[in-house]
């Protein structure tokens, strides 16, 4: 699992910072339909943009803007797009290339890249709708080109580790471990529930899991205990918040073979969770600074 390691500098943010994820937005690359390049549900979509506009309007309340991709951001399986690439020749890959960059560059960045600005784009992982290039130089599938673009740092397929430093001076700091990942499960709230429970075990002592996938947005804290062995002889609290990204992707259209169709999928709900530190000042100037993180669902 790639790490990326994230300054926080207590002096320069003031007390707050708030972390935005952005997943599963699935925006369409179909060049055939009136729709094309547009999201699945517009409502849900513009009530994104609303929830993006908010927290980088209101810098007093939400403090430094980090934002990230957790995948999913457009949607390679429709028709037009393979027919398109179907009259080419089997062997030339890189004209296919040529086709998804074009997409990618020409209809999807430029609605991604409003979510974003105004914001520090940490970085992004790969999901399970992407599409792979044959030159790999510059980049392995869409996901890291549009994480690329969008100026952030590609931390491989599935999953990957950010350290937040938080430091006051050079004896006041603190360490945020977060574990962002795609996800692979889905289905009832139940199921989310224990998978988020599993992950937030699987990785140590971890303070934040962020996951998408499932299109069901939720967010909870979950409690674990070091034993006494492992804690100077005392049993240890240790809470980590897990969290559930919402998607844009509303059902179906008319005209398309949906697979949240096909499978009887509940349309996502229009909710977007949102991750905000409080840094609390030490007591004394020898002690280590102390956050809290609270998730707010808009």
């Amino acid at each position: 699992m790639n790490a990326l390691d994230v300054d926080i500098n207590w002096n320069k943010c003031g007390n707050l910072f708030t972390i935005f994820p952005i997943a599963d937005t699935h925006l369409l690359a179909d060049t055939d339909s009136k729709e094309a390049y547009q999201p699945l549900d517009y409502d849900a979509w513009t009530y994104l943009k609303k929830v993006a506009h908010e927290i980088k309007g209101n810098r007093a309340y939400y403090g430094r803007l980090f934002s990230l991709s957790l995948a999913d951001l457009i949607e390679f399986e429709r028709s037009s797009v393979r027919k398109t690439q179907k009259g080419l020749k089997k062997n030339d890959l890189k004209m296919k290339d040529t086709i998804n960059k074009q997409i990618l560059n020409s209809y999807i960045i430029p609605k991604l890249r409003p979510l974003v600005e105004g914001t520090e784009f940490l970085c992004g992982i790969a999901g399970n709708h992407l599409v792979e290039f044959f030159d790999q130089k510059e980049s392995v599938n869409s996901d890291e080109y549009i994480t690329k673009k969008l100026g952030g740092v590609y931390l491989g397929e599935s999953k990957g580790l950010i350290n937040f430093h938080i430091c006051r001076n050079k004896v006041n700091s603190c360490l945020i471990r977060a574990v962002i990942l795609h996800g692979t499960k889905g289905g009832s709230k139940q199921a989310i529930v224990r998978e988020l429970q599993k992950l937030a075990y699987l990785y140590g002592k971890i303070d934040l899991v962020i996951m998408a996938h499932a299109h069901d947005p939720m967010a909870h804290f979950h409690c674990k205990y070091d034993l006494p062995d492992r804690a100077d002889g005392k049993i240890q609290k240790h809470e980590c918040l897990v969290v559930c990204v919402g998607s844009t992707r509303g059902g179906e259209k008319m005209g398309y073979d949906d697979y949240t169709e096909r499978f009887n999928y509940p349309a996502s709900a229009a909710r977007f969770p949102i991750i905000i530190g409080h840094l609390y000042k030490p007591a004394h100037r020898a002690d280590n600074a102390t956050i809290k993180l609270r998730p707010l669902i808009m």
